[in-house]
This record gives structure tokens, sequence and C-alpha cells, in this order.
């Protein structure tokens, strides 16, 4: 795919994409292991076990025999991670590139599969001084990704057509939404996710760095 013209919105994907997290979510969720007496996970591991929901990531990690527990361990797990998840920096370049996207006149919000109001803590406290437009996490009212919803809602709040829009992430999840909602995927590989899994999604760009995105938002096109 060739490079697209400069977007006039971009949604961002949160964990992987903007923020370092993948230690903050392993040690809450091997912590709520041990509670309930499960075996642990490395945190290598967790690369492929997040990105799809907090419910999937415990679907994932749980022994198929205690699905049946899944709302107590989520509980559990959220109790923990309370603790741990405003902790997870800014990938290094971040701040710089989101700077970028605002200077350049680009409309910026999130939009991630983790719990609205665990994303709205998070992005207030690691990223409170960049001043997104929204910020839209998981709900129990709306479908995530992959599905378009979130996303195409984001669009009409923020007065874009969804062909204007790049949806930035780290996973096939993000590239997934991007298509279905009729944006741009950009695959970020400095996240949770591998280039070959990136790479077998259809009709997207791949960016190696923040500071290789920021480059593409500042660069003038044709409109």
């Amino acid at each position: 795919m060739t490079t697209p013209a400069k977007p006039r919105a971009i949604l961002f994907d949160l964990d992987g994409t903007l923020l370092d997290s993948l230690d903050s979510i392993a040690d809450a969720m091997n912590a709520t292991l041990r509670d309930h007496e499960f075996p642990t996970h490395p945190r290598e591991a967790y690369r492929a076990f997040v990105g799809d929901g907090v419910r999937a990531l415990a679907e994932r990690v749980v022994p198929a025999e205690s699905h049946g527990a899944l709302d107590e361990i989520l509980a559990t797990f959220k109790e923990h991670y309370r603790h741990t998840r405003e902790f997870a920096p800014p990938y290094p370049g971040i701040l710089a590139m989101l700077e970028i996207a605002k200077a350049s006149g680009i409309s910026i919000g999130v939009l991630t599969n983790k719990p609205d109001d665990s994303a709205r803590v998070v992005v207030a406290k690691q990223l409170g001084s960049v001043g997104f437009e929204h910020v839209r996490g998981d709900r129990p009212d709306e479908p995530r990704k992959p599905d378009p919803a979130g996303a195409l809602a984001l669009a009409e709040a923020m007065k874009v057509p969804p062909a204007k829009c790049w949806i930035v992430g780290d996973t096939p999840t993000d590239l997934k939404t991007a298509a279905a909602a009729g944006m741009v995927g950009v695959g970020v590989l400095w996240g949770f996710r591998s280039r070959e899994e990136l790479s077998a999604e259809k009709h997207r760009i791949l960016v190696e760095s923040p500071a290789e995105l920021g480059a593409l938002l500042a660069k003038k096109t044709k409109k």
C-alpha cells in the first residue's frame, strides 16, 4: 500500500502503541494467577495474549476448565492492575510524535480495548499533557475492536469522514478495525506483535518508529 494522504484524524491504540505497558499487564495478571493458584506465564508470552480486551486476556491465560470463574478472576485482576497501570511509560519518541500531529492540525484520539474507565485514568496519568480530543475504551454497550462501531463513533464525534482517518496500532486487531471502518490502518513495529503478523493484514502501512510516523505526519501532501 502506498503512503496515503495525510489524515485529518488519527485514532491511536493505547497498550503497545502509545504506552509500553507489557510489564504492568503481565505483573498484574501473574499476581492474579498466583492468587487463584494457577500457573503464571513469562512476560514475553503476554505479547500474544493482549490486544482483544481484558476478558480475552483472562481466557488465554486461565486454564480452560476454570473459565467458569472468569468474573471472579477478572475482579482480582482489576484490583491488582489498579496498582500497576500507572507505571506504563510512553515509548520513546511518542510525545514528540503526538505534538507533531497536533501541530500539523490533525485531530487525535485514543481507541482501545482496555476498559473505558481504566483507559481514561492511564491516559490522564501518562499522556495528560497531550490533550487528546477523545478517549474511548471498552464499554459494556458497545462491541470492541475489531468491530468498527467505536472507530466510526469517534470519527463522527471528530467530524471527520472515515476515509480521512488513520487507525494506528500494534496488533492485527487494530488493522482489521481500520479495514472494517473504511479507514487507513497503520501498524507500528515497536509494540507487542511481530512484523510478520502485521504484514499479513491487507491495505496497511507499517512504521518502524514514532519518529518515522512523525515524519509522515509532518510531510506536506497534496489534497
